[in-house]
């Protein structure tokens, strides 16, 4: 990261390895940097495990989680964030949040508490589900929950 920051023009070293071209160094003005993409690739998917849980086609933030927060709070955290890699995270639906509720041991910073979900019922009170007893609530989007962010 440091090395493309600090140089505008350099050359990137491919070279064949079982007919696939794979990227393992770069060099510019006197600076160079060796790298094995098998390590990069390794390394990024050791982030992705440890900072995610993936069920179905749903990826759950599972990193360490912020404290509680209000519904509209959670709703920008999750379009703010940024995350191995991943920059599309939005606030899970009622029904993802029961995906997560059926699988909540698979998770390493799961508590049995409220979450807020993004969706909004019939009176236009947020939804939240309570990972102790599966049960879903309504409340003011004002009052202060967990909640996780899902791509």
């Amino acid at each position: 990261k440091d090395f493309k920051s600090n140089v505008k023009n350099f050359t990137i070293f491919f070279k064949e390895n079982n007919s696939e071209l794979v990227a393992v160094g770069a060099k510019a003005n006197g600076y160079s940097a060796n790298f094995k993409i098998d390590d990069i690739v390794a390394k990024q998917q050791q982030l992705i495990e440890e900072a995610t849980l993936t069920i179905d086609n749903l990826m759950f933030q599972d990193a360490e989680l912020p404290n509680k927060m209000n519904w509209q709070s959670a709703m920008n955290y999750c379009e703010n964030l940024n995350l191995v890699g991943f920059s599309d995270w939005r606030l899970p639906t009622l029904g993802e949040l029961r995906i997560a509720y059926k699988h909540k041991s698979e998770f390493r910073n799961m508590q049995n508490d409220l979450y807020w979900s993004s969706t909004i019922d019939e009176s236009y009170t947020c939804c939240s589900l309570s990972l102790n007893t599966g049960d879903n609530f309504s409340y003011n989007q004002d009052n202060n929950y967990l909640f996780r962010c899902v791509r």
